[in-house]
């Protein structure tokens, strides 16, 4: 069925001149990208559009298939070009990746063949709601609420009217209220108000007020006043949410982020930090090399973000007893590692791993270890070491040969899951029935060669 697409770049009636449409129709590896600017898109008006009717942040850049994104960044004099896919996360391209080379990729996969199709259809904006270029990276105002809160407010501390109303920076970010001075920001006394267990309300004698309190018997108080009814509302909802946890959590997975919030690390409060489905990076004031400045942090979330390496930084927080890096393209686990010594699930599945350093067996509290869909050809050796671990995950390896012996030492194991791998061979059937007895939630489902007459009601 043939598609009427809107009118593009390529068409007559268009906003490039004669000189840029002959240049377009000399080579069907040129094309134009449609680069966006920060703001939140609005959606089309309704009726017909008009050929000349753009949004007003929305540029058309002439390139080819071999144009870098960081030609296109020189060209048009920004810092970093994004990619959007489907109006999910947005991450910034690589230097090296083509942006205009990845249209065309995207419209072959969705069945386009005729090269002048394809060039005529990433002209066309309406491609703009699967696949999305930004210039800048779009401020998203829902996210910004939920990440980061700041103004200018009239403040007052404590519950007398000892205290005068003062003009104070207030933010809100993770677990905290943050009071520090109009003038010298976060370089000057700040007072920081713990909110988890704590109380925030309406202040019915002042229009658009809140009291925000903390817990415990040593409780302290501010009360700020909005200058608008937007305002009083968009903090009394998200301070809402904080007071209402039961522990020091902040969930900031799926946010496009490339770093924290910097005031993020002055929550002290902080025990359990999300950050999956993000792209953090290492550097930058809310980096990953700077989490060490979280004083109680013992969860840390960050799978599905692209690492692609062990961030070593994470092994100075040695608080942590829980640390997720599943889907990163890991390819190495640093021997630093050992100084997480309070440290009882690891989860690294998902990535590109073949062994593990020895110093891993210097985790004398390591209980939950997870392991699946790596490429490591044996059980690592290191497992046996840990004599805390009971549960161990090597779904989806390429084990090529299952060490039944080794198997039978690690009684310390309880749920060990061998799913989706086939080795070549398991020596002893009655070895592989003694290795059972040891484990009471074995699952071994898609072993091949396996005796399972031996296997019982446990499989």
């Amino acid at each position: 069925m043939k598609r009427n697409g809107s009118r593009g770049c390529v068409t007559r009636k268009t906003r490039f001149g004669s000189r840029e449409r002959d240049w377009l129709k000399g080579d069907a590896q040129r094309g134009c990208v449609c680069l966006y600017g920060a703001s939140e898109p609005q959606p089309p008006a309704s009726g017909p559009q008009t050929s000349t009717s753009t949004q007003p942040d929305l540029k058309l850049v002439l390139c080819s298939t071999n144009t870098t994104a960081e030609e296109l960044c020189a060209q048009r004099d920004v810092q970093g070009l994004y990619l959007q896919l489907h109006g999910d996360l947005i991450r910034r391209l690589d230097p090296s990746e083509r942006p205009l080379q990845m249209l065309y990729d995207y419209l072959t996969a969705m069945g386009y063949e005729d090269p002048l199709r394809v060039q005529q259809e990433a002209a066309n904006s309406d491609l703009s709601c699967m696949i999305r270029f930004y210039s800048e990276k779009p401020v998203n105002a829902d996210q910004q609420e939920r990440t980061l809160l700041k103004g200018v407010f009239s403040v007052r501390k404590g519950k007398t009217q000892l205290h005068k109303w003062a003009e104070r920076q207030v933010i809100l970010c993770g677990t905290s209220l943050i009071v520090a001075s109009v003038k010298d920001s976060l370089t000057g006394k700040m007072h920081i108000l713990p909110l988890v267990g704590g109380k925030v309300e309406e202040v019915k004698r002042r229009q658009h007020c809140l009291m925000f309190s903390s817990a415990g018997p040593q409780a302290q108080t501010y009360y700020v006043n909005f200058d608008t009814l937007a305002d009083y509302q968009r903090w009394h909802r998200q301070a809402s949410k904080v007071v209402s946890q039961t522990i020091s959590l902040v969930d900031l997975s799926c946010y496009s982020l490339e770093e924290v919030p910097e005031y993020l690390f002055y929550c002290q409060d902080v025990t359990h930090l999300n950050l999956r489905h993000n792209f953090m990076s290492l550097d930058g004031p809310g980096g990953l090399v700077n989490f060490s400045r979280f004083a109680q942090l013992r969860s840390l979330n960050l799978s599905h973000n692209g690492l692609g390496v062990f961030p070593e930084s994470l092994c100075e927080i040695q608080t942590l007893t829980e640390l997720y890096l599943s889907c990163n393209g890991l390819s190495a686990v640093p021997a630093r590692l050992e100084n997480l010594q309070s440290l009882q699930t690891l989860c690294l599945d998902g990535n590109r791993l073949d062994s593990l350093p020895e110093e891993l067996g210097k985790l004398s509290q390591l209980c939950s270890l997870g392991l699946s869909f790596n490429d490591f050809p044996l059980i690592p050796g290191v497992v046996e070491r840990l004599g805390a671990l009971d549960k161990l995950a090597m779904a989806g390896n390429r084990v090529e040969t299952l060490d039944l012996f080794g198997l039978l030492r690690m009684t310390h194991i309880k749920s060990i899951d061998l799913r989706f791998i086939k080795p070549d061979d398991q020596d002893g059937n009655g070895d592989f029935a003694q290795c059972l007895a040891f484990l009471s939630a074995v699952c071994i489902r898609r072993l091949v060669n396996v005796p399972w007459a031996f296997c019982g009601p446990t499989v």
